[in-house]
C-alpha cells in the first residue's frame, strides 16, 4: 500500500512537492517501528536563538493570507514580501510560493518549479524528536538516495521544542536545497515546515527560510 501511494504522488504533482509528500507519508506509516538515532549533530544552521513573536488576532482559514501571514485554524506564519499562499495539495495543512522569482535553470522550468513552503501535520506516536528526525532522514534515503544531509539543529520556536535539518538532492537533473523544520505542539503533535529552493538560490533564501520558520506560532485552542 505504502508504494502504491507513492506512485500515485509521483503521477499527479510536481516533482517539488512530491520530494516532501513521499517522505511525509512514509514517516506516517512507519512511525511504529522507525529505526532508533544513534546521535545527532549539533550544527548551527541560522534559526537557533530566533524566537520571534508576529501573534495578531487573525480569523482567517482554510490557507487564507492577511498582512502577508499565512494562516490556517491551527497556526500562522509571517511570510516575507513577493511570497503568497497558494492551494495545498492532499496531506498538505498549508503552502505558500515566491511569487517573485524568476527562475532561469532550464530543467527547473520544465517541471514549472517555484521556491516553495509547504506545513503538514503528525504525531510522534511515542517517539522523542531525535528518532522523528532520524525516521525523516531514513524517508529521505529511501524516496531519493543520493540525499546528502548537512546542517542539523536542535532549536526553539516561539517557546516549542523544534528540530531542523538541511538536505541536498537531485531529481530530474534538477538540484534541490530543502530544509526541513519539525516544532513540537502540545502532547504527541508535531509540525513540519518544509522549505525547498534550487541549490544554487540557497545563499539568497537561507535568511528568509529562517525568518519564516521562526515566526510560526501554534494558535490557542
Amino acid at each position: 500500500m505504502k508504494n502504491k501511494t507513492i506512485v500515485l504522488i509521483l503521477i499527479c504533482i510536481i516533482v517539488a512537492v512530491l520530494i516532501l509528500i513521499g517522505v511525509y507519508f512514509f514517516v506516517k506509516q512507519n512511525l511504529a517501528g522507525g529505526p532508533e538515532n544513534n546521535g545527532q549533530q549539533n550544527i548551527n544552521n541560522g534559526l537557533e536563538g530566533q524566537n520571534t513573536s508576529n501573534q495578531t488576532n487573525l480569523t482567517d482559514s482554510n490557507n487564507q493570507t492577511t498582512k502577508n501571514k499565512l494562516a490556517t485554524d491551527d497556526f500562522e506564519i509571517t511570510l516575507s514580501d513577493g511570497w503568497k499562499g497558494v492551494p495545498a495539495t492532499a496531506g498538505i495543512s498549508a503552502m505558500a510560493i515566491d511569487t517573485n522569482e524568476s527562475i532561469t535553470d532550464p530543467d527547473a522550468q520544465k517541471i514549472n518549479f517555484k521556491t516553495y513552503l509547504a506545513v503538514s501535520y503528525d504525531t510522534l506516536k511515542g517517539k522523542n524528536m531525535t528518532e522523528y528526525m532520524q525516521l525523516i532522514k531514513t524517508a529521505l534515503l529511501q524516496t531519493m538516495p543520493d540525499t546528502v544531509f548537512s546542517n542539523e539543529n536542535i532549536l526553539t520556536i516561539n517557546n516549542r521544542q523544534a528540530s531542523a535539518l538541511e538536505a541536498e538532492m537531485t531529481n530530474q537533473g534538477v538540484n534541490f536545497k530543502v530544509l526541513m523544520v519539525v516544532v513540537k505542539g502540545n502532547g504527541d503533535d508535531i509540525w513540519i515546515m518544509s522549505f525547498n529552493s534550487l541549490k544554487n538560490s540557497w545563499q539568497q533564501y537561507a535568511q528568509t527560510f529562517s525568518d519564516i520558520a521562526s515566526s510560526f506560532i501554534l494558535k490557542q485552542k
